[in-house]
């Protein structure tokens, strides 16, 4: 007849693991009991199931399948021990001579006793088993209502003190990678303890010499001591003396391969620790990591979404910085574009009217980001307003742009600046350049369809912004005539590659250009200014773009 087997007694998994050993603490129904009873009425042979103190067991009533004498008694003879674990937990005892320890009847209770060794031991394994799904159920069960990395790091804490039957604990996080190798522990914060003393938990030395325990947590051990008194490995001998800590045991906090921080629990007596013991710290421990990796990416997102609002808020200065509205001075059309690589970038254009006349400017600092904007807005708001003072003296407003930029910025930052005012009444264009990519002009004329024939670049001029304090720069001119347009740009333009990693050059630029000159001869700066865009985009296609594009299209209306 089929029946379901027994449960695990209640004993067996809640017992004390101070406590001896006993086979009273498996047995359930007294089956075992009743197997003895069979056998000796089978055999003719009294056979009795003692527990490890030698204490007769029987049968007893229904509500209790068996019940302990209160006497030891010694074995009237052959007696087999059960043994879990290296440790006997009972006996059962056949009542035959000494020297018949070779009857089979002696032989077959040994047997019978190794068999019920072998049960008990994987029983008793099955009992760690379940007492630790148990831990890690309240675990995390009280997890649920917990919220913060602190509270959570407090009950990983105590449900591990309490499990292991210790006194003492900490867990430490990491504020910053650790050197295993230093001699002291340094950026380590405890943020949950329990029984140690501010002495103990605010000592930079380690527990170990040379940080050995921290290493061996590190590569993911389960490090023990069962006595730190006589541990040769300890550091100072005095300290735990002094804290009244007797053994150690401890696990690292690992996420993903990386040791986050460290999980130390402590007693004040000296013990062994059992195989499940240290599987369940273990256990803990990873929730414990998970908390403090999940706290640390949530405080990571929070600085990340600050760190998008300010950059945001850069981003829309930086957009203010660009021309709200281009000057309109007949016979001048003029536009400019700026599309950046990143959110933020170090290019940048300014068109506006002083004195009647049109000043233009294109400039490129060194490097991307919130850096190169910051020395972007520097150039340019030092141009403006040099501009305004001096009005249209090119080259003294270069030369005292680059004496600021000197003067407020790093050794390794510099900008080239190509800047240019235009008389729109004698469409005489006078211009200064620092390092800067040399504009083009494409003369129109009356010749009809045009070529590359019709380009020309403007001259060069002095040494980058940034460099050099006492740097002199030389105003150039160009009388411009109507039709001509003129092509101000960075090099992120000319640079940018497609994917047969090509750039797309000067030549493109003003093929581009007189494209557009060749389909409308009256085409205007704005339709100009797309076409090369168009042109560019075509080059391109999706490849991600390297450096910022900063354009400048200025015609000299037909006809005006």
């Amino acid at each position: 007849m089929h029946t379901d087997p027994a449960p695990l007694p209640a004993r067996l998994i809640n017992r004390d693991p101070a406590e001896p050993i006993s086979i009273v603490d498996f047995l359930t129904d007294g089956s075992l009991v009743r197997v003895c009873q069979c056998l000796s009425e089978a055999l003719g042979v009294p056979i009795v199931l003692r527990d490890r103190d030698l204490r007769v067991i029987s049968s007893g009533d229904d509500d209790q399948g068996w019940v302990v004498s209160q006497t030891p008694t010694t074995p009237a003879g052959v007696a087999s021990p059960v043994v879990v674990r290296g440790e006997t937990i009972g006996w059962i005892d056949a009542g035959l001579a000494q020297d018949q320890s070779g009857h089979p009847v002696a032989c077959s209770i040994n047997y019978l006793a190794r068999t019920v060794g072998e049960l008990c031991t994987r029983e008793l394994e099955l009992s760690h088993r379940v007492g630790e799904i148990q831990s890690l159920f309240r675990l995390s069960a009280a997890l649920v209502g917990v919220s913060t990395m602190d509270e959570t790091l407090d009950l990983a804490l105590n449900s591990a003190l309490e499990a292991l039957d210790l006194d003492a604990g900490s867990v430490g996080v990491f504020q910053q990678p650790q050197d295993l190798t230093a001699e002291k522990e340094t950026g380590v914060l405890h943020r949950a303890t329990h029984g140690l003393s501010e002495a103990w938990t605010g000592n930079p030395w380690p527990l170990s010499k040379h940080r050995l325990f921290d290493r061996m947590m590190a590569d993911g051990e389960v490090v023990i001591s069962e006595d730190l008194a006589s541990d040769d490995r300890v550091l100072s001998h005095e300290a735990t003396s002094r804290d009244g800590l007797a053994c150690f045991i401890g696990v690292g906090l690992l996420f993903r391969g990386r040791m986050v921080g460290v999980f130390r629990l402590y007693g004040r007596q000296k013990r062994t620790f059992s195989e499940g013991e240290c599987r369940l710290l273990k256990s803990i421990a990873q929730q414990a990591a998970v908390a403090v990796a999940q706290a640390n990416l949530l405080r990571v997102e929070r600085e990340d979404r600050q760190t998008r609002r300010q950059l945001q808020l850069a981003v829309d200065v930086q957009r203010r910085m660009l021309p709200a509205r281009t000057p309109s001075l007949s016979p001048l059309d003029v536009t400019g574009r700026y599309q950046p690589s990143l959110q933020l970038g170090g290019d940048f254009y300014d068109l506006f009217e002083i004195e009647s006349q049109l000043a233009m400017t294109v400039g490129d600092v060194v490097g991307k980001g919130v850096g190169a904007a910051l020395l972007m807005s520097l150039v340019r708001g030092s141009l403006r307003a040099t501009t305004h003072e001096l009005l249209c003296d090119v080259a003294t407003v270069m030369m005292r742009v680059n004496e600021a930029m000197c003067r407020d910025s790093q050794p390794n930052e510099f900008a080239t600046v190509w800047y240019g005012i235009c008389d729109p009444a004698t469409l005489t264009l006078s211009y200064c350049s620092a390092g800067h990519e040399p504009p083009f002009v494409v003369r129109a004329g009356a010749s009809g369809q045009l070529d590359e024939s019709c380009a020309f670049e403007l001259e060069l001029g002095g040494l980058v912004l940034g460099v050099d304090q006492k740097q002199s720069y030389v105003a150039r001119s160009q009388t411009l005539e109507p039709g001509d347009v003129l092509i101000a740009y960075t090099d992120g333009l000319t640079d940018t590659m497609n994917f047969q990693d090509e750039k797309f050059g000067k030549k493109r630029i003003v093929t581009s250009v007189i494209d557009a000159l060749n389909l409308d001869p009256d085409a205007s700066a704005d339709n100009i200014i797309e076409r090369v865009f168009w042109h560019l985009r075509q080059f391109s296609g999706l490849r991600d773009k390297i450096d910022d594009q900063t354009l400048i299209i200025m015609r000299v209306q037909p006809g005006k």
